[in-house]
């Protein structure tokens, strides 16, 4: 082993994840489940569910935006990450994370 040459690890980057958080939508209101009302359409969250994944059991830790965003970027609860209510700046930059806010009404 003495003539054995060490191979360089490789630098492996972080993978990019997307994640589409659908802020104050309840679980059946989504136009592909079945107890969804009649009128509502939701065509782009549909395929998504038909073409990629859709969570069919899934839980909040708080039902307060700011709080959940919060525990689904840091992994922790809320008394842990601190932040109690959506009037307090949150943690992603401090985490590491750049979040991408897409608004359709957003005319740039």
């Amino acid at each position: 082993m003495s003539g054995a040459i060490p191979i360089a690890a490789e630098a492996v980057e972080p993978p990019s994840i997307v994640f589409i958080l659908s802020d104050d939508h309840r679980w059946d209101w989504l136009g592909f489940m079945p107890e969804a009302p009649a009128f509502l359409e939701t065509p782009h969250l549909d395929r998504m569910a038909r073409e990629g994944a859709h969570v069919r059991n899934a839980f909040v830790s708080t039902s307060l935006c700011s709080p959940s965003r919060a525990s689904i970027l840091t992994g922790q609860y809320m008394h842990h990450h601190r932040v109690v209510d959506n009037q307090r700046p949150e943690l992603r930059a401090q985490c590491g994370f750049r979040l991408t806010q897409l608004n359709r009404f957003n005319t740039r």
